[in-house]
């Protein structure tokens, strides 16, 4: 059945197919190798620690092994430390400038919103002086249109009186 279907394959995927089949059957024995090694490294490592349970010397031995080990590592970081810091003088020297150059960037935002707040005030003066004159405006609209509608009440008035006294 899988033959068929191999054999009517387009000749990229057969050839394709046939890669991966490789590859898979390679990385099944790494996978096989590397089982069995670490099967041999498990049992040796048994043997040893068998063998460290029943030697005082050795057990000393990997205790001042580690202990070895730990203090190199120790001297290693402080070596880093140590190589890491500069002269007192040269980061007196950084920190002074980086202190002048953050009170200048701050001296700057401050003029910014100086600034700023000065244009604020500013367009809320013209924002008011414009709601004045616009109720003026109205104020002024309101009336000549009470005006003109009291006038108009008048002509009404006194067309009528004016109908009525014609057809007296």
């Amino acid at each position: 059945m899988s033959e068929i279907v191999i054999q009517e394959m387009v000749d990229t995927e057969r050839e394709r197919y046939f890669k991966l089949k490789d590859l898979n059957i390679h990385l099944l024995n790494q996978l096989s190798e590397g089982q069995m090694e670490l099967e041999r490294l498990n049992t040796r490592k048994a043997e040893l620690e068998e063998e460290l349970l029943t030697s005082p010397i050795k057990q000393e031995a990997v205790r001042l092994f580690t202990q070895l080990h730990e203090i190199q590592s120790r001297r290693d970081q402080l070596l880093s430390e140590e190589a890491s810091k500069t002269d007192p003088q040269i980061e007196r020297q950084r920190l002074l400038q980086q202190v002048k150059s953050d009170n200048q960037e701050i001296a700057a935002i401050d003029k910014q919103t100086h600034e700023i707040q000065e244009k604020i005030t500013n367009k809320e003066e013209e924002l008011h002086l414009l709601e004045q004159q616009l109720d003026e405006n109205y104020n002024e609209r309101n009336q000549k249109y009470r005006e003109l509608k009291k006038r108009e009440q008048q002509i009404d008035e006194f067309l009528q009186t004016f109908d009525h006294a014609k057809v007296i």
